[in-house]
């Protein structure tokens, strides 16, 4: 479960407002005021979403570490929301079709 209190305190420390936060999420300017409620709690993908615009971890968001710094990355690896959406279409078609791209983009 999402520890709310580090998401607050993360936005804070990024200079943001609430509003502003629940919108660069998609979500209306009262998201987290819903959470404290029990309502529209983030789901598994939601909470790897506001740990990578927070800059922290899953881990440090649900109280598994007090390590809220993202370990160093090679950011040449880090993928657009668009190309997650790519790779999750692709995974979701059948394999003859997968194979039929996988040729004509010369994929291995």
């Amino acid at each position: 479960m999402i520890n709310i209190d580090r998401v607050e305190n993360l936005i804070k420390e990024k200079g943001w407002k609430k509003p502003y936060f629940c919108e660069k999420m998609g979500h209306a300017r009262n998201w987290i005021a819903d959470w404290k409620r029990g309502k529209g709690l983030p789901d598994e993908n939601g909470v790897l979403q506001i740990a990578d615009l927070l800059d922290t971890t899953v881990d440090f968001l649900t109280g598994k570490t007090d390590e809220k710094k993202k370990p160093e990355t090679d950011d040449s690896l880090r993928l657009s929301k668009k190309e997650i959406e790519m790779i999750k279409s692709y995974r979701a078609l059948n394999p003859e079709i997968q194979a039929a791209i996988d040729h004509l983009t010369g994929a291995k």
